[in-house]
């Protein structure tokens, strides 16, 4: 894992995470029941065992599906839809294409509403099935997967926003075109016939509208894909609605429900100074005038049993925050249910010199040594870079038996739920001092794999027929210096081949630590950019980093396809160092400063904590200032008990965590909490001090 994710283990928001799966997809319409929206009923009159009439069969009384909202949604799963209908009850299943969605993802909202998050699925319309212990009920091809999804899915009215058009199964070509509605998007860029990337256009009117890739003549619509906001964004917060002119809108947000917050103290300025103050009506807001509110102006929030928060150095009119829940006592067995992993079975099969269905498995050298064999690893595609899969299981590892005369060797393997490829890297394995060493040579991969949760997806052959002859070059131009004292200590490369919408192969041996001194590395044995992996791309991840954690600074380099000469990394993030106070100081005076060390780049914002040593760590305060602000006010708690109850009293020392992050495509004042999400960082810088509160 890397040092980065680490320390988001402890400090990142993980109600953030919450947040964002609440986000996805839509909660409903809102009809009511009385619609003319047909009901599909589940038939005839049912019987239970003793021959008692269960019901009278008709559709007051028999379960029943009415419709799904939204009908539509990405391939890869997720979307929350609504469903309506009659008789759902506790324990209801829900199949939509013919696979069951986790059961913690069924909510019964009352007998005739379903709150649903769908599982993954094959692209085209798929039937909707809910199932009891004694009947079901279908609403045929009433929900659609789209061909391809947008990240992210929304954006400033005044566009710009930096989005991945991401496809299973597509064509897509350097001359396709993209429209949001009627308007073309901005700098296109062609990564693979699976993803585009661009910015967002500007639009008139604030909203959904659908988007369009046409390649050829044929057109790739996926409807309502992308949301248009014109203050802050509806869903993920933030800031918003232009420049300040005399006022500013603040609505204050539970991060864990979605509620408002009514009764939160707001501040304009420094909470123990400034005559802009006041209480969050019953909607969560408030709103300040007055001359002296223009320009760059700094908010803070906070209530009892929240942490506070505070945006610094902004120019945006509205202000939308989600306070965080101060951690509730631990509920001792209460542990949330597991979900359904899946089953992944098939052959192994090799190609080279002699042809498709070797028994030799001729692109795996022949083993140097007694102890020595061919043995094939086989695994999926992760989600993504900061993803990990379940542990395939030992029937992902295929062992090669000489003079067996076999031309296909059976796996089985536990998967991730998701559309994603199956991988058999085949190579020499062999036991060095107790510790098993794996030499990769070959590797076979089949895509476009779409698999739910508990299924048993059977029949899944591979073809293992690409030499790993590939060798990547990375160059990191100018990172961080390293020292042994402060950190960071050591410099790191990872590759990843991305699939996009399938998620990234994590080859055996694709992580490299370079020597002290030495600015390039080498990874070897690499996949080719070939046959079946044609329109992937690879993604550099450089770290400058120590091994117990921060401090540390990464760069994520994505759509990567020319290998034919070194890949460049710069633009690299200082790490944080602590100027007042001091690591293990105490504030001289109202402000907590830092200096970025090394690196040249402005991030868009730094995002800072406040964090308690008792155990569980208790934050007290967030801080998100512009990128190139690197001071925030130090929140003068002792002060602030007498006047704010709801700030707890601290502790005497403090965790004071610093990011310092870029995102591609965003100015400070369009931030959002979708972008504390990893997978919107090209940089990123972090570092962590204690501090005692005076």
């Amino acid at each position: 894992m890397h040092s980065a994710n680490r320390i988001l283990a402890r400090t990142s928001p993980l109600w953030l995470l919450a947040l964002l799966a609440a986000g996805c997809g839509s909660p409903g319409n809102g009809q009511g029941d009385d619609d003319d929206t047909p009901v599909i009923d589940a038939g005839p009159v049912v019987v239970d065992d003793a021959g008692n009439v269960v019901g009278d069969g008709g559709p007051q009384q028999a379960l029943a599906l009415q419709n799904i909202d939204p009908p539509h949604g990405p391939y890869r799963g997720g979307t929350v839809v609504q469903i309506r209908g009659r008789n759902f009850v506790e324990g209801i299943k829900v199949f939509i294409g013919g696979r069951q969605c986790e059961p913690q993802d069924v909510e019964i909202l009352d007998g005739r509403r379903l709150r649903v998050r769908t599982p993954p699925g094959d692209v085209g319309p798929a039937d909707v099935i809910v199932q009891t212990d004694i009947e079901s009920a279908i609403l045929p091809r009433a929900f659609t997967y789209d061909a391809f999804y947008l990240d992210p899915s929304s954006g400033a009215l005044a566009g710009g926003t930096l989005v991945r058009m991401i496809g299973k199964g597509t064509a897509w070509t350097p001359s396709s075109t993209v429209k949001f509605g009627t308007r073309a998007l901005l700098n296109p860029s062609f990564i693979s016939a699976g993803e585009i990337q661009g910015q967002a256009p500007p639009a008139i009117a604030a909203g959904s509208v659908d988007v369009t890739i046409t390649t050829g003549g044929v057109a790739d619509v996926a409807e309502d894909a992308f949301t248009y906001y014109d203050s802050s964004d509806p869903i993920f917060g933030g800031l918003g609605g232009g420049s300040l002119g005399g006022s500013i809108n603040v609505s204050v947000v539970d991060a864990m429900t979605g509620n408002v917050v009514a009764g939160a103290s707001v501040f304009v300025g420094n909470p123990a100074t400034t005559s802009h103050r006041g209480l969050t009506n019953a909607m969560g807001q408030i709103v300040f005038s007055g001359a002296d509110i223009v320009g760059r102006q700094t908010v803070t929030a906070a209530k009892e049993k929240y942490e506070a928060q505070s945006f610094v150095s902004f120019d945006a009119k509205d202000v939308t925050i989600f306070l965080v829940p101060l951690p509730p006592p631990p509920m001792p067995g209460n542990l949330p249910p597991g979900r359904f992993a899946a089953i992944i079975d098939g052959a192994v099969t090799f190609g080279g010199p002699t042809g498709v269905g070797t028994t030799t498995w001729d692109l795996v050298p022949e083993p140097r040594t007694p102890t020595e064999k061919k043995v094939a690893q086989v695994f999926t595609t992760a989600g993504d870079i900061f993803s990990r899969n379940p542990a395939p299981g030992s029937g992902g590892r295929v062992v090669f038996q000489p003079g067996a005369n076999v031309r296909s060797w059976p796996y089985r393997i536990v998967a991730r739920p998701g559309a994603l490829a199956v991988v058999a890297v085949a190579g020499l394995e062999d036991t060095v001092n107790g510790e098993v060493v794996f030499t990769p040579f070959a590797i076979g991969v089949h895509r476009n794999i779409v698999v739910g949760p508990g299924e048993n997806k059977t029949g899944v052959d591979v073809l293992v027929d690409l030499p790993l002859d590939v060798a990547l070059q990375v160059d990191l131009r100018d990172p961080p210096p390293l020292t042994n004292l402060a950190g960071p200590t050591d410099l790191r490369v990872d590759a990843y081949l991305d699939l996009g919408g399938e998620g990234v192969i994590i080859m055996p041996g694709s992580s490299v630590e370079l020597e002290v001194g030495t600015h390039v590395a080498t990874i070897g044995s690499q996949p080719p950019i070939l046959r079946t992996l044609s329109d992937s791309s690879y993604v550099i991840v450089a770290s400058c980093d120590t091994s117990s954690g921060p401090p540390e600074s990464v760069r994520i380099l994505k759509g990567i396809t020319d290998l034919t000469r070194p890949i460049v990394v710069e633009g690299w993030h200082g790490i944080p160092r602590a100027i007042d106070p001091v690591d293990g100081g105490t504030a001289s005076g109202p402000q907590l400063r830092w200096r970025p060390d090394g690196g040249d780049a402005i991030g868009t914002f730094n995002f800072m904590t406040l964090e308690s040593f008792d155990s569980p760590s208790v934050p007290l305060w967030r801080i998100v200032t512009r990128g190139d602000v690197f001071q925030g006010d130090m929140p003068d708690l002792r002060a602030l008990e007498a006047t704010l109850p709801e700030v707890p009293p601290p502790p005497a020392d403090l965790f004071w965590v610093v990011y310092s992050i870029t995102v591609p495509g965003i100015t400070f004042d369009q931030f959002t909490y979708n972008n504390l999400n990893q997978r919107y960082w090209s940089a990123h810088a972090v570092n962590y001090f204690v501090v005692k509160v005076p």
